[in-house]
């Protein structure tokens, strides 16, 4: 389970609901609508028209964004970078899970991005995370 989202942006939502396109909002407003810097869709490989069931999973699911680290911070602005992390499980409400193995990346063009940096979360960032929201 992956996610992505603007760089300087604490948490994002995640919304699938069928074939098509995978969306990562981090407008705050949950309503699909904003920025579209604020949200990202990925389109998700699937068949538009493969027959639904209805029990199908519609995905929604909320997740803290990882913070950037000093040393991995770019010169120019946060909000011009996304994060792309492994999401251990959505969460139901705004809060999440803390992520894990967290990218930093910088949007070309299209579907060109490239790689500034990577990292590991120390428990000690972690916890700093998982307290941006109480805040």
């Amino acid at each position: 389970m992956l996610a992505i989202a603007r760089a300087d942006r604490r948490q994002v939502q995640f919304n699938w609901s069928g074939p098509g396109t995978y969306v990562f909002d981090t407008t705050g407003r949950w309503s699909g609508r904003g920025h579209r810097m604020l949200i990202v869709r990925v389109p998700s490989g699937a068949p538009r028209d493969r027959q639904r069931q209805p029990n199908d999973w519609e995905g929604r699911g909320h997740a803290l964004v990882p913070m950037v680290p000093a040393d991995v911070r770019p010169r120019h602005a946060l909000n011009k970078c996304h994060v792309l992390w492994e999401v251990p499980e959505w969460a139901d409400n705004r809060i999440g899970a803390v992520p894990h193995d967290p990218y930093l990346l910088q949007h070309l063009a299209g579907s060109l991005w490239v790689v500034l940096a990577e990292w590991d979360l120390t428990p000690l960032e972690q916890a700093i995370t998982r307290g941006r929201i109480d805040a």
